[in-house]
């Protein structure tokens, strides 16, 4: 009798465990995309062979999770809505497309590791902020800087913020929004380095 009625208790347990991870969510995983317009050209006066590099993100991004900012000074993380590789390689990656698609006439390498010498400049990126919000707002922030690749020296130098609506409230939304916060700093940096291309050469 007691070896049927542990027999049925563990067969409750088990069918217990089973209904609860049923029920548990599956995490879901993304990736940023280029996304900057193929006919859009911003073109040198001469090719140019460009550097992007070194990149770093902000400590809060780097992690799996997409992160919600709810406040000025609450960040939430979405733990079954996850980044399919590490921010820190994904980010600077789509940026590099974004910025090649955008100059197809020259060339554009991840500095160090892939950039051939010598180098006509030089992209540092430091992005700060990379979130969105609860309403679907999603916010790039970054410092990036020119450097001559002549002669190392400090050419140009700004602070971006970009912010593009989601269309709904969805992780699928909140990624595509912030795809193309990085689609809009790189039409602002492939500007730059084509003004600056254009000034030394005048």
């Amino acid at each position: 009798m007691m070896n049927r009625k542990r027999c049925l208790l563990l067969a409750l347990l088990m069918l217990s465990l089973a209904l609860t991870a049923c029920r548990s969510p599956q995490t879901c995983f993304y990736t940023l995309t280029s996304v900057v317009d193929p006919g859009v050209n911003i073109q040198a006066h001469s090719p140019l062979t460009i550097g992007i590099g070194p990149v770093s993100i902000a400590g809060y991004t780097d992690r799996p999770e997409i992160v919600i900012r709810e406040s000025p000074y609450v960040v939430r993380l979405r733990d079954f809505r996850q980044w399919a590789e590490p921010l820190a390689n994904g980010l600077p990656a789509v940026l590099l497309q974004n910025i090649a698609n955008l100059m197809p006439g020259d060339r554009v390498d991840a500095f160090p590791q892939a950039t051939p010498s010598p180098l006509d400049y030089r992209v540092q990126v430091d992005f700060t902020r990379f979130d969105v919000s609860k309403s679907g707002q999603a916010t790039l922030a970054a410092r990036w800087q020119i450097f001559d690749g002549k002669t190392g020296q400090l050419a140009f130098s700004r602070t971006s913020t970009v912010s593009e609506q989601a269309a709904d409230t969805s992780a699928d939304a909140a990624v595509a929004a912030l795809s193309r916060t990085v689609g809009k700093l790189a039409v602002e940096i492939a500007e730059q380095v084509a003004m600056l291309a254009a000034t030394s050469t005048s």
